[in-house]
C-alpha cells in the first residue's frame, strides 16, 4: 500500500492530461470545445468527480454545442445574402416604381409610389415634355437625362415609343419636362428606401 500511494497522484494527473488533450486536432470548433471543457471540468471538481470518470457526459456536452453552432451558421442553399437581397430590392424599385416595396409586402406604400410616379410621368408626356438625351454636352442636360433614367421601365417604354423625343413649342412643354425629371428623382429615392428597409435600417 505504501508503494501504491505515490502512484495514485501520478495516475490521476495522467488522466487529467489525457482528457485535457481530448480532440485537440479539431480546429473548426476549438474555441467552443475549450470553453465547454473548462466549464465541464469545473462542474466535475465541484461535484467531486474526476473528469476522466465522466467521458459520456463530456461527449454529450460537446455534441450539443456543435449542433447548436452548426444550426446557427447553416444557410439554406440558394438563398441570397442580405446585401444581395437589398440590392435586388433597389433594382426592382428602380425598374418598376414601388416594386421594391411590393416585393417586401409593403402593399400600401408600394401602391402609392407606383401610382404617384407613374401618374407624374404620364402627365409629363401628356404635356408634351421632352426626354433628355445622353449625348448632350451641357451639364444641365446630362443631369436631366439622369433624372429621366430614374423612371426605369417608364423611360424605356417612352423611348421605344418615341414619346418626348421632339421638343414642341407649347406653353406646358417645359412643365412636362420637369414633371418627368422629378418623377425619376422620386423613383430613385423610393428605390433607396426599399434598399434601406431590406437592410433593416428603416421599419
Amino acid at each position: 500500500m505504501l508503494l501504491l500511494q505515490p502512484l495514485l497522484p501520478m495516475r490521476l494527473q495522467q488522466r487529467r492530461q489525457q482528457h485535457n488533450g481530448f480532440d485537440k486536432n479539431d480546429s473548426t470548433h476549438g474555441m467552443e470545445r475549450a470553453s465547454g471543457r473548462s466549464l465541464f471540468f469545473t462542474r466535475c471538481r465541484v461535484s467531486g468527480l474526476l473528469a476522466a470518470e465522466c467521458p459520456a457526459r463530456f461527449s454529450r456536452l460537446i455534441y450539443s454545442k456543435e449542433m447548436t453552432t452548426k444550426t446557427s451558421v447553416d444557410v439554406q442553399p440558394g438563398a441570397l445574402s442580405p446585401t444581395a437581397a437589398a440590392y435586388l430590392m433597389f433594382a426592382a424599385g428602380w425598374l418598376v416604381p414601388g416594386g421594391g416595396h411590393l416585393l417586401q409586402r409593403r402593399w400600401i406604400r408600394g401602391t402609392l409610389l407606383f401610382c404617384s410616379i407613374t401618374l407624374m410621368f404620364a402627365m409629363g408626356i401628356a404635356m408634351q415634355g421632352k426626354l433628355y438625351a445622353a449625348n448632350s454636352g451641357e451639364v444641365l442636360d446630362i443631369l436631366g437625362f439622369v433624372g429621366d433614367m430614374g423612371n426605369g421601365a417608364l423611360f424605356v417604354v417612352a423611348t421605344l415609343a418615341g414619346w418626348g423625343q421632339n421638343m414642341i413649342q407649347v406653353v406646358t412643354a417645359d412643365y412636362g419636362t420637369k414633371f418627368m425629371v422629378v418623377a425619376g428623382l422620386l423613383n430613385f429615392i423610393a428605390a433607396v428606401d426599399a434598399h434601406s428597409i431590406r437592410m433593416g435600417r428603416k421599419p
